[in-house]
C-alpha cells in the first residue's frame, strides 16, 4: 500500500503491488496528473476485485481537480517462475 503523503519526486510505482501470483494475465493503465496541491484522500481503497469501488478515473479526477493527465502508459504482465528472481534483484 501507498505511504500516507507521497513526496515531490518520489518513486510513485512503489505504490502498486504487482505481484499477483499465478493470477493470470492482467493489464494496467497508469495515468499521471499534476496535482494543484496537496490532496487529502480518505477513500477506502479495494485490492480484490469484490472490493474494489465502480468509479470513473474521469469523476476521481474532476473531484480531485487534477485536469487531464500529463502522461500515460499502459501494460500487460503475468505472473512466472522468473518474477521471485526479478523481485529479488530489485531490493
Amino acid at each position: 500500500m501507498c505511504r500516507p503523503a507521497i513526496q515531490a519526486r518520489a518513486p510513485v510505482l512503489e505504490c502498486f503491488n504487482l505481484r499477483h501470483v499465478l493470477a493470470g494475465l492482467h493489464r494496467y493503465v497508469l495515468l499521471v496528473y499534476e496535482q494543484p496541491g496537496n490532496i487529502e484522500f480518505h477513500e477506502r481503497l479495494g485490492l480484490s476485485p469484490a472490493n474494489r469501488p465502480s468509479r470513473k478515473v474521469k469523476d476521481i479526477a474532476s473531484q480531485y481537480k487534477l485536469g487531464s493527465p500529463v502522461a500515460g502508459a499502459c501494460f500487460q504482465a503475468e505472473w512466472d517462475e522468473y518474477v521471485p528472481k526479478l523481485m529479488a534483484k530489485l531490493k
